[in-house]
């Protein structure tokens, strides 16, 4: 799953800011992600920390 504007390179692996990795509380490269909308909608984004700010 993906968010469909990612490059599709490991966030962790770009040596540039991604606006796109940015606009998100997670990385478009999150398993959690909804593989149709590319934003976060899963039951394991309901306890990501990126998400909840805990």
């Amino acid at each position: 799953m993906s968010h469909p504007q990612w490059c599709g390179k490991a966030c962790g692996e770009c040596t540039s800011s991604c606006l796109l990795d940015e606009s998100i509380p997670c990385s478009p490269d999150c398993e959690g992600l909804n593989q149709v909308t590319g934003e976060p909608d899963s039951i394991y984004c309901k306890s990501c920390e990126a998400i909840t700010g805990k």
